[in-house]
């Protein structure tokens, strides 16, 4: 059995939760009411870690990342990568 379940917000135990009230349920598809679904942006390949970095922000957040915040994250990834920028 497919059972596509609406849904106000994410839930990644609605699996289980299916299947307690339906043990034949095979294929449970989460469906977000109200949310438009938003498309993976993915730069360019060769792209730098902070333009991997916008792009997420941008799908999570729909507004491209203040300056602050990427020279934060390239701060980071410099530091955690031992190398200099």
């Amino acid at each position: 059995m497919r059972v596509t379940v609406p849904i106000e917000e994410s839930d990644p135990d609605i699996n289980r939760k299916v299947r307690e009230l339906l043990p034949n349920a095979i294929i449970v598809r989460p469906e977000l009411r109200g949310v438009e679904q938003r498309r993976s942006i993915r730069p360019a390949e060769g792209a730098s870690p902070a333009e991997y970095y916008s792009a997420y922000h941008v799908h999570e957040h729909q507004v491209e990342p203040s300056a602050d915040v990427v020279e934060t994250f390239q701060q980071l990834h410099s530091d955690a990568s031992g190398s200099e920028s």
